[in-house]
């Protein structure tokens, strides 16, 4: 069944693939259906814009919002079609028959397992899992009736005791067995400690006097018109063991009554159970709920975990924008120094600029420039962006000296340059003594296999 699920699934994972405009088309109608300017938060979308420069807000919030919702409806998509395959496919696989009976396989046609849920008028439930056989026949079918309810009338006499060396718990001695023709008598030789009836002595009035274990001999005897057979048992009376919960009594009687009717094609559950009438049912093994449910879950863990991700790679550029701002205040100094004005020394810092995002973000500016924005807006517009403390100082540094000329401007990018050397330093042990501490737990685990591999050679050799 599962290789069928397994094939069905690659198939429709196949054709899904056409499905994805029609998913973008969706998530695009329920995003506007939501306002979904309101689905993201002020921290998310400051995030969004420092990771796409130059997009407007509005753009990237239906953009990533669309992709999210798309997400989730496609993992709600395949759980809720995997559990519809599975609920279909179990549907019809019950063994239950009117709540009372379960068909047995003809012969040859194999055991299959089987599980009930038992419920009590008072209260009391019990979920049994057993096997039922297959019918088997024999060439010998045609035996006679009586040998065979002999096969049958012990099972459902000892009732809840396990064999006759122990009778710790009533009998079941009835008068007729469904299915024989049969009336049946029964005498104990030895009524104190068993009735005719089959009911055991009352233990509590032997308790004091630490009661014997009693050898009785108990008659069966079965006629049918002219038909008379007569059978001892030979039992053992043993004082009454700790009481069987429920769940166990439940589980011996189907368990008794399967091994007991292994030659018919249906078993009668039992009805009433220590005098209590016995509602059963089925317990479905369908996962098909399990899997909606997980499907569920996992689409709301990915719409959260989505935010954590961008998150994540906000904090990622802003340890590589820390990286690179002493390499960008030693080139700007450098070409100040050599004759060059400030923009011609930032297009020339930009272009110079590969594998990092700062240099994007500066490239941005000089695009700005040349679309005629005035050179003190681009940089200001590149300090928003980028939001590093250290940038927007030296944005500062560039306005003053764009506004008031300042010839100073030289001297304060050096200063500047050997504080940012000093905090590139002060980084980079930080991010190595990061880089240890996660390597301490691998090196405690590589130790304790050292000390295994030594130690266990020495207990074994003595």
């Amino acid at each position: 069944m599962y290789q069928h699920i397994f094939f069905l699934l690659r198939y429709v994972f196949k054709r899904g693939e056409s499905m994805l405009p029609f998913l973008d088309k969706l998530a695009s109608v329920i995003y506007q259906l939501l306002d979904g300017q309101n689905m993201t938060t002020n921290k998310t979308k400051q995030n969004l814009l420092q990771l796409s420069p130059g997009e407007s807000e509005q753009d990237l919030k239906r953009k990533y919002n669309v992709m999210k919702i798309r997400l989730t409806m496609l993992i709600v998509m395949i759980g809720s079609f995997t559990a519809l395959l599975l609920w279909i496919l179990n549907g019809n696989k019950t063994s239950l028959v009117d709540g009372t009976s379960i068909h047995r396989n003809y012969a040859g046609g194999g055991t299959k397992e089987v599980t009930l849920s038992a419920k009590g008028e008072g209260g009391q439930k019990a979920n049994i899992a057993f096997t039922v056989k297959d019918c088997s026949y024999s060439n010998e079918e045609l035996i006679k009736i009586y040998e065979e309810f002999k096969n049958v009338i012990d099972g459902i006499v000892l009732n809840q005791n396990d064999s006759w060396d122990c009778i710790s718990t009533d009998l079941s001695l009835v008068k007729r067995v469904t299915g024989y023709p049969f009336d049946i008598e029964w005498e104990s030789n030895d009524n104190l400690y068993l009735t005719d009836s089959g009911q055991i002595v009352d233990w509590s009035e032997m308790k004091d006097n630490k009661p014997k274990v009693k050898q009785i001999e108990l008659c069966m005897k079965v006629t049918y018109r002219n038909f008379l057979r007569k059978r001892i048992y030979q039992a053992t009376v043993c004082p009454k063991q700790e009481e069987k919960s429920f769940q166990d009594i439940v589980q011996s009687m189907v368990e008794e009554t399967e091994k007991s009717t292994s030659s018919q094609m249906v078993i009668k559950l039992p009805q009433f159970i220590d005098g209590e009438k016995v509602e059963w049912s089925e317990l479905s093994e369908s996962k098909s709920l399990t899997i909606f449910l997980l499907s569920v879950v996992t689409a709301v863990a990915i719409w959260v975990m989505k935010d954590r991700q961008v998150a994540k790679l906000v904090q990622k550029k802003r340890l590589l924008l820390d990286e690179e701002y002493q390499a960008i205040i030693s080139k700007l100094t450098l070409y100040l120094g050599a004759g060059m004005n400030l923009n011609s020394a930032w297009i020339k810092v930009a272009r110079e600029g590969r594998g990092n995002p700062v240099y994007n973000e500066m490239l941005i500016t000089c695009r700005e420039m040349e679309g005629g924005i005035p050179e003190k807006e681009a940089y200001e517009h590149f300090a928003r962006r980028v939001r590093q403390q250290q940038y927007v100082k030296l944005i500062t540094f560039l306005v003053q000296n764009l506004q008031k000329g300042n010839t100073e401007i030289l001297l304060l990018l050096k200063q500047e340059s050997l504080l940012a050397m000093e905090n590139y330093h002060a980084l980079a042990k930080r991010r190595g003594e990061e880089m240890g501490t996660k390597l301490l737990f691998p090196m405690v685990l590589m130790l304790g296999m050292v000390m295994v591999l030594v130690i266990v050679p020495v207990f074994l050799a003595m």
